[in-house]
């Protein structure tokens, strides 16, 4: 665009002229105007890969892209919730725990400025998460003790119940299994994570213990479930890593399968309270946590797929709080939180739709 030429004010509108010209509002509008074209906006917004709160994602995008300089076209807009909404889903489906990186710069261009976004979709590995935890945290990553509810319910079973072989499924450290070979019962510990095996392997050969430890994803392997060898099979800290109903059918019929009749199976899950309603934000933020949850009627409903039934249920933090040896709970600084559902919904004095609780079966016939 051609400059207009310069006006030659007169001595006799110089007074008019210079009225207008020296008007600080207008002279200050002038300059931030400019300035608000040199100011550099960049930054990144890290979301969780949650679905069902892609529309709170999008309020704070637009609130910080949101500038009277820099518009974004309605067009331009809609790409970006698409790309977005693209990703989230994607890394939901893979896990959980996925996060997209959200970075934004506004830029210089022939047209303007105008915004550039790049996205990054960060999908992370468990077994590389409990690795960290291996190397990062300090002393017994799970508890000293062993669940109290198993203790207590060796002592329930007494000599109704023999058991001399047990199924632990996600044995982690051995904080159950340990204990369990002690006392002369033979145990199938079942780990995917090499690294926390690599500490139960240390703590039996420690102590001359014969533990079977084998590394396995049993969602994936149903090698280690053994037809009809098992007196009782654990699963404590398992279901809470579950995605849906079929992998929850998946677990029990195969217990179900490897266990002798009459054989006893214990384990936790986190339920829906009375009151409550499960919904999708609910769900995949408590699968976000490790605190995947189920409503008591998926519970039976799987159970009686897998002819287990349920004889004990039980509040986790409840009972561990209140059988554990003195100085024993919580067994960890986060346990009572988490057990608690508070991990999902920790807002002060608010109470979680969601608990942790001991189921134990028995399996028929």
């Amino acid at each position: 665009m051609e400059q207009a030429p310069a006006t030659i004010i007169s001595e006799q509108n110089m007074q008019a002229a210079a009225e207008f010209i020296v008007d600080p509002k207008q002279v200050h509008h002038s300059i931030f105007t400019k300035l608000r074209q040199r100011i550099g906006l960049a930054g990144e917004l890290t979301i969780p890969c949650l679905p069902s709160a892609l529309g709170f994602y999008f309020e704070r995008l637009r609130g910080l892209l949101q500038d009277p300089v820099y518009q974004l076209n309605p067009e331009a807009w809609q790409n970006i919730m698409g790309k977005v909404a693209e990703l989230v889903n994607k890394g939901y489906s893979e896990s959980p725990n996925s996060l997209l990186k959200v970075r934004f710069q506004n830029v210089q261009t022939q047209k303007g400025s105008e915004y550039s976004l790049n996205f990054a979709l960060a999908v992370p590995d468990m077994k590389e998460q409990y690795k960290g935890w291996t190397t990062s945290r300090q002393g017994p990553l799970f508890g000293s003790h062993p669940d109290a509810r198993l203790i207590k319910l060796l002592d329930e079973l007494g000599d109704n119940t023999q058991i001399t072989n047990v199924l632990d499924l996600g044995a982690a450290t051995g904080r159950n299994a340990l204990p369990l070979a002690r006392r002369g019962i033979q145990v199938d510990a079942v780990e995917q994570s090499p690294d926390l095996l690599n500490i139960l392997r240390a703590e039996a050969q420690k102590e001359n213990l014969e533990i079977n430890v084998l590394e396995n994803n049993f969602l994936q392997d149903e090698s280690v479930f053994a037809t009809e060898k098992f007196d009782l099979a654990l699963a404590c800290g398992v279901t809470p890593h579950f995605r849906n109903t079929q992998e929850l059918s998946k677990l029990f019929v195969n217990v179900g399968k490897s266990l002798k009749p009459g054989g006893i199976f214990l384990f936790d899950i986190f339920l829906l309270k009375t009151g409550f309603q499960l919904d999708n934000l609910l769900r995949e933020s408590a699968q976000m946590y490790w605190s995947s949850c189920f409503t008591p009627e998926e519970l039976q409903s799987e159970l009686e797929k897998a002819n287990l039934v349920s004889f004990s249920n039980e509040s986790v933090p409840e009972y561990e709080a209140k059988h554990l040896p003195e100085g024993g709970w919580p067994p960890t600084t986060w346990y009572g939180t988490w057990a608690s559902g508070l991990s999902v919904s920790a807002v002060k004095g608010y109470i979680s739709p969601i608990e942790d609780r001991w189921i134990v079966c028995r399996k028929q016939g």
